[in-house]
């Protein structure tokens, strides 16, 4: 029997090849500091698969997928070939729908995505325990998704470990940066979301579309909160949330030492260039058939027309 649910940040990509970040070392004590008992499978809710109606994945072994784009080649070459768990998703199934989920997918084809295999591949590196990978609905609410979980709770009493895997907070890139530590709205969302947790407002935590301070900054698009819902439901109406890590994560501006990888700064400066170099040499072209139809030599247009040549050929 497992009386603990968990909520954990899957961090980001690079965490795979970024030994030196805090979250990647609580992962890698996962077995050592958190939870020492060995599950007879793993459930885990991924922000990153997103579906209309309750999906589960049924496999004999997990595909790696590797779901994102501009990163080092190597990072590519990432693998974490978990067994599947069949028969845990037909538990699932079972469950949901004597819960009144009528419409829940079993997906025999999908692996685990980077919301399900980085933070596993440090927790439990061995592989060796099944995994099956739940879905989020994001265009359903908290309740919904809380709803889900106190479906799923019997899976504790058989062993089943349910994890939450999404992030405390997920701002878009559009979300102006703030230097100097933690931003201001983000301490704000993330104390009213401790306090709501420790003090059992879980209604309130379902709701946080609604009720949460800076939602719109802390979670443009709900999906990576949900996770939190269904293993609230999961842990039951009675239970208490424990804080058992917490740290930043700030995304370098190049993450590849060996420059493979530009952000997209990089290409719109780039881009900018390329563009006033294409508007020097027009009208340095302009400047100089102006001048040899006419005959006429001008010293303005020749130290106008040679900056311009400067400036292309540097």
């Amino acid at each position: 029997m497992i009386k603990e649910t968990f909520f954990v940040t899957h961090g980001f990509p690079p965490l795979t090849v970024q030994d030196t970040h805090p979250l990647r070392a609580f992962f890698e004590s996962w077995k050592e500091k958190v939870f020492s008992k060995k599950p007879k499978a793993i459930l885990i809710i991924s922000a990153h698969w997103e579906t209309d109606h309750p999906s589960v994945n049924s496999v004999v072994v997990n595909d790696t997928i590797l779901d994102f784009n501009g990163f080092p080649d190597y990072m590519y070459q990432m693998k974490y070939p978990a067994l599947g768990a069949p028969t845990l998703a037909k538990r699932v199934e079972e469950l949901l729908k004597k819960s009144g989920f009528e419409n829940v997918t079993i997906d025999q084809k999908r692996g685990l995505d980077n919301g399900a295999w980085v933070p596993l591949m440090y927790m439990y590196p061995e592989a060796d325990i099944p995994v099956c990978t739940f879905s989020v609905q994001p265009h359903l609410d908290g309740t919904h998704h809380y709803n889900l979980g106190r479906a799923l709770a019997p899976l504790k009493d058989e062993d089943v470990l349910i994890i939450g895997s999404g992030s405390a907070t997920r701002p878009s890139n559009k979300t102006p940066h703030f230097h100097g530590g933690v931003a201001p709205w983000a301490a704000e969302f993330d104390s009213w979301l401790q306090n709501a947790l420790f003090n059992g407002r879980y209604e309130e935590v379902n709701d946080f579309q609604n009720k949460a301070p800076n939602r719109e900054l802390a979670h443009p698009k709900p999906e990576h909160m949900l996770p939190l819902n269904v293993v609230l439901g999961a842990a039951g109406d009675n239970s208490k949330a424990e804080l058992i890590h917490t740290s930043g994560i700030m995304v370098p501006c190049v993450m590849d030492p060996t420059n493979s990888l530009l952000p997209e700064v990089y290409y719109l400066t780039f881009a900018c260039f390329m563009y006033y170099m294409l508007l020097l040499l027009y009208c340095s072209s302009f400047c100089c058939l102006f001048l040899f139809a006419r005959k006429i030599k001008l010293n303005r247009y020749d130290v106008l027309y040679h900056l311009f040549s400067s400036s292309v050929t540097v």
